[in-house]
């Protein structure tokens, strides 16, 4: 389901339940194997350790099936492109083409359905299903306010998307952390 859906859920259950709600972003389960050869499952940025110790990183894969009509294969295809998906098959039935894409995980939780139902105007469905473990690239990307780091801010992403969200938590930090009439080091 989409973040629509999470927003109805969570406003439902405080104003019927009255609970207080925090709904924080959703996150993967990766496998970081050492150099010693031991493996491991890191479930936050808190968790991935120091990385002189890492031998590899593994990064939890889907296997998605797309069914959009024709006329908006070509945007989907981008957007599962640029979300680092690997075209798998690609048929027709009619109108109607079925892709076939193996993506991370990671590039799929967050907002992957929505912007799908976004670019067909709502007439593609996705359907997809756990593909196993590759090795990737990725790194943990840290924040600093005021020169110390701010786990709450520390997030793991591929190394190719490491500047690009970095500057994406800056600029919105940036409008929310209030100025200060003194200097920050």
């Amino acid at each position: 389901l989409g973040m629509l859906h999470l927003e109805v859920i969570q406003e439902r259950l405080e104003r019927e339940f009255n609970l207080d709600l925090t709904a924080t972003a959703p996150g993967v389960v990766y496998q970081i194997i050492s150099k010693n050869g031991i493996l491991r499952e890191v479930h936050n940025p808190h968790d991935f350790g120091d990385v002189q110790d890492i031998a590899s990183i593994k990064e939890p894969w889907i296997c998605a099936t797309i069914m959009v009509p024709d006329q908006y294969l070509g945007v989907v295809m981008l957007l599962c492109n640029n979300k680092r998906g690997e075209k798998v098959d690609l048929s027709y039935s009619g109108n109607t083409a079925l892709l076939k894409y193996r993506l991370p995980l990671s590039e799929v939780v967050f907002d992957f359905y929505d912007r799908i139902k976004s670019i067909s105007k709502g007439y593609a469905s996705l359907d997809w299903e756990m593909d196993g473990y590759m090795d990737s690239e990725i790194a943990k990307l840290t924040i600093l306010i005021n020169s110390e780091p701010v786990d709450a801010l520390a997030c793991i992403v591929h190394k190719s998307k490491v500047e690009q969200r970095g500057r994406e938590i800056c600029l919105r930090l940036k409008d929310l952390i209030p100025r200060q009439q003194y200097k920050i080091a």
